[in-house]
């Protein structure tokens, strides 16, 4: 089969995809976190991330769509966005097709389908964190993508404040052709610090001293290691579905060298878990290099494996979208994390008790500015 051909279908199965998500993200309410963003977006003030998730917000919130959906298009498009830059890495190291479908199929585990579906701050820097690395991978061989690291690094920042740890990361993997469009990325950086800082400050206080959260995400750690342990038990348990594709014989060194970009992504994760047990979507700035893992060591495994990892990928992001649109499994709300996108209608129209508990400070004020002057629609 053709290269063009491939490239072909797997446009029309990430357009397809976008379509669906777009669907399927209008089945459920806004989470306390998008409405709060959603909030943002419409003028009120609070802002605790850079701004912008706000800005494309206020651009996709015209679109004609419900407001679930206008919400959830960032994410999607985002999602659609981080593939191309992806692909577009695999085209140009003449990678297997196994590997191209790989990676669009990477985008269904838990964490990418969680961030393609949901609006926060994670998906535009997940997007601009895969541009900034095609960026910097292919400057040797086309050195027109060095001009593409600096602004995707300052949006990557603009995004969230973790991304400030992405040029560390992508020095490890870049070719030596890159270091100016580094160092010019660095500037780019410093440039816009400043929207920065005070979701800086706040993100440091919460991951790494004593004045972080009490209990619920982010809770403090009741023996050493726990938070280190947890973090990485919850990262293999979140990419179970593809681990068939993980061979580790033959690896490239440029596998090796997107590895421990990976290690240099999570790094202030695994610090954190010294004294924090870790948000899972704390691994979001390594997502992009892991997707890659994936996809190229699947194009070494024999083809029946290759189809295991697609077909445990493909059922768990089908019981993971099912789950969020219509509960199959009977899991109690405190463990299952799809709970948090439902009833809020209810509690606000109805005076329900909703059954998440803890319920973060600002979760019942931001539902009701949402959906308190949809009562009855």
């Amino acid at each position: 089969m053709s290269e063009r051909l491939v490239g072909r279908q797997l446009l029309a199965a990430a357009l397809l995809s976008l379509v669906l998500r777009v669907w399927l993200s209008g089945l459920f309410e806004l989470s306390p976190d998008e409405a709060l963003y959603v909030t943002w977006a419409w003028g009120r003030p609070g802002v605790d991330h850079p701004p912008l998730l706000v800005w494309a917000l206020r651009a996709a919130l015209r679109a004609p769509l419900s407001l679930e959906r206008a919400t959830r298009l960032v994410p999607a498009l985002c999602a659609l966005g981080t593939w191309w830059c992806l692909d577009g890495l695999l085209v140009a190291w003449k990678a297997h097709a196994r590997a191209r479908w790989a990676l669009l199929l990477a985008g269904l585990l838990p964490l990418p389908a969680t961030g393609a579906l949901i609006a926060t701050p994670d998906g535009p820097m997940v997007l601009f964190t895969a541009l900034a690395l095609r960026g910097a991978l292919q400057v040797g061989e086309a050195r027109a993508w060095g001009w593409v690291l600096a602004p995707a690094a300052a949006l990557a920042v603009l995004s969230k404040a973790q991304a400030l740890w992405l040029l560390p990361a992508l020095a490890v993997c870049a070719p030596r052709e890159a270091r100016g469009a580094l160092l010019l990325a660095l500037a780019s950086q410093m440039a816009v610090l400043p929207q920065a800082l005070p979701s800086l400050r706040f993100q440091l206080v919460h991951a790494f001293t004593a004045q972080g959260p009490a209990e619920g995400l982010a809770a403090p750690t009741r023996f050493p290691l726990e938070g280190v342990l947890a973090f990485l038990g919850g990262q293999v348990a979140l990419l179970l579905p593809g681990l068939p594709w993980v061979r580790l014989r033959e690896a490239s060194t440029r596998e090796g060298a997107l590895a421990l970009a990976v290690l240099v992504s999570v790094a202030p994760v695994l610090v954190s878990g010294l004294v924090r047990i870790p948000e899972p979507s704390w691994s979001a700035p390594a997502m992009p290099m892991v997707m890659l893992l994936l996809a190229l060591g699947s194009a070494r495994v024999d083809r029946r494996r290759w189809a295991a990892g697609g077909a445990l990928v493909v059922v768990a992001a089908a019981v993971l979208h099912l789950q969020a649109a219509r509960p199959v499994l009977p899991l109690p709300a405190r463990a299952d994390p799809t709970s948090r996108l439902r009833g809020w209608r209810a509690v606000v129209c109805d005076g329900a008790t909703h059954p998440w508990r803890p319920l973060p400070p600002y979760a019942l004020a931001a539902e009701r500015a949402v959906y308190g002057g949809r009562c009855g629609r």
